[in-house]
Parts: C-alpha cells; structure tokens; sequence
C-alpha cells in the first residue's frame, strides 16, 4: 500500500520599510504570484491538475452563469446603445496568432465561446458589452467568476463593471495586454464592492474593446455567479480588492 505524507503551511508575504526621505523609495511591491499547480495522487503515477481556482467547488446554477453551449448569450443582453457586438462562436476566431484554439468549458474546438473580432471593419476603442440580468446589493458575501483568454499582439482591454442607473462608474476588474494563449480564471467579490444601497438593483457588464491591431481578439467563457466568498486560486494578481483571500497580519505597523 502506498503512503503519504501531507504537509501544510502559510505562506507569509514580508516588506520592511526603509528609512528614506522620499516616500516613493522604499516601497514594496509584489504582482502576479503563482503558487504550484495542484497535485493529484494516484498509483504509480503523479500528474497534475490546473492551478486555478486551487478548490474545486461546485454551486448550484443560477439565471447569471451562462457557458454559451446553447450557441447564445443565455439570460445576459447586448449592449443595444453600440454597433459592436460579442460574438458567440466555437473552434477558434477568424485570425491567426489571437483567440483561442476551442473553448474553456468543454477544452474542445466543439464547444462555445464569446469574443470579438478586431479584424476589419472592426477600429480602435470600438467596444463590446454584454450585460447581466439584474442582481441585488446585499451584506452577504457574492462572487463573479468567469475565464478569459487574451492572445495575441494587438490585445487591448477586458473590463467587468456593475451597472447602476444605467451609468458604469469604475471598472470592478480590469484586464490589459495580451495574458498568453491559455484561458485564465477571473473572479470578483462583489460585497462592498457595489456603490448602490442595499436592496437596490444593478447589472454586471463585461466589456472588451478594440485594440489598435487585427491580432486582438479578446474572448470570456463560464460566467458563474454564486453566493457566499469566491474560490481561493492559486494566483493573484491583485486587480481585485479583496487580496485573493490573503489578509494583513493584525500585529503589522504598516499594512500591505
């Protein structure tokens, strides 16, 4: 019989501040931290699973998680007030060197995907929005997660914003540059994170725009919606508030 031995630890993030004169020298800056993927054990054997999120929870469904397998946007609408749309599609997008090669959900060429295509007619800052059904602001813990794939050149920008009134305020989560041809994992905790009084209505957006080249296709799969916190991953990048779970250690004089 094989045995193993399971070992646990924290992971403590340390900066001490300098004595300086300039406030702008002594900062401490730490981004896109990657932890090891997970690690599944079987007989024999060791293989590896995908580092994000780093739990495999599964959430009941809701009318906000849509995996555009049905070849439509599910209960999300498009942005009537502009000419450019996401465009549901499967296998890959039009170009080569951007886009994906098939979707997240089912890691295929047969499964379906939203993206826009940068490629003519499309111009610079053109802008794609898909928005949400309505949603409530509560004091209870919420999370958006989605994945995302941004490859190629030419990308520009991903943003996901709450919609109030009909206004978008700032941008919940923001992605910018080409991330790499692989599909990333976004999530966002919506608690606290709402300008709206509890009660009161708004949507999520998810917003791409076109970038000043043809090889910018920027394309989102799984969007999900669940209550309570959102899943711990593997990697932060910090384009959140909530510092992926981390949390400041009481007894620091100067906080992260």
């Amino acid at each position: 019989m094989n045995s193993f031995v399971f070992l646990f630890f924290f992971l403590y993030l340390i900066g001490i501040a300098a004595q300086s004169n300039n406030p702008n020298e002594d900062d401490i800056s730490i981004d896109n931290n990657v932890c090891s993927p997970n690690v599944t054990y079987s007989t024999g054997e060791l293989t590896t699973t995908s580092s994000e999120p780093i739990t495999s929870m599964t959430y009941p469904p809701t009318i906000y998680d849509c995996d555009f397998e049905c070849n439509c946007t599910c209960n999300w609408k498009h942005d009537d007030t502009t000419n450019f749309k996401w465009i549901v599609t499967k296998g890959s997008t039009l170009t080569t060197s951007t886009g994906p090669d098939g979707d997240h959900t089912t890691g295929s060429r047969s499964g379906f995907f939203i993206h826009i295509e940068t490629s003519s007619p499309a111009k610079f800052n053109d802008t794609a929005r898909l928005i949400s059904p309505d949603l409530i602001v509560t004091n209870d813990e919420q999370c958006f997660r989605f994945y995302y794939h941004m490859f190629g050149s030419d990308v520009y920008r991903l943003n996901v914003y709450a919609r109030i009134n009909g206004n978008l305020g700032k941008a919940l989560w923001q992605k910018e540059g080409n991330q790499g041809n692989q599909w990333l994992f976004g999530r966002i905790s919506l608690r606290g994170n709402i300008q709206q009084p509890i009660g009161q209505p708004y949507q999520l957006v998810v917003e791409s725009i076109v970038g000043r080249g043809f090889q910018g296709d920027i394309s989102v799969d799984d969007l999900a919606f669940n209550q309570g916190p959102c899943p711990v991953s593997t990697v932060c990048d910090f384009e959140t508030s909530d510092l992926c779970s981390y949390v400041n250690d009481p007894t620091n004089t100067i906080d992260w």
